[in-house]
């Protein structure tokens, strides 16, 4: 019984938690706050030129590397 009290206690100040952070996030996005920048998409022919730019040596992860450079040319644009 104690244990499913102070397991009930927990839940509901993580939904407590989660309740504030809703309503800090819809404060700030609708008093102008909230300020995300936008990532455009990018076309299949700018994805393959990423692609083919890459040089990878054996050190490092391909797969790390495009997404990056995927992110970088999408908030440029």
């Amino acid at each position: 019984m104690l244990k499913n009290c102070a397991m009930l206690r927990q839940q509901a100040d993580r939904i407590k938690e989660l309740e504030k952070l809703v309503s800090d996030m819809i404060y700030e996005k609708s008093s102008g706050v909230y300020d995300r920048p936008q990532i455009k998409e990018l076309s299949d022919e700018e994805i393959k030129a990423i692609a083919n730019n890459l040089t990878c040596t054996p050190d490092k992860n391909w797969n790390v590397l495009f997404a990056r450079e995927i992110l970088k040319k999408a908030s440029e644009k």
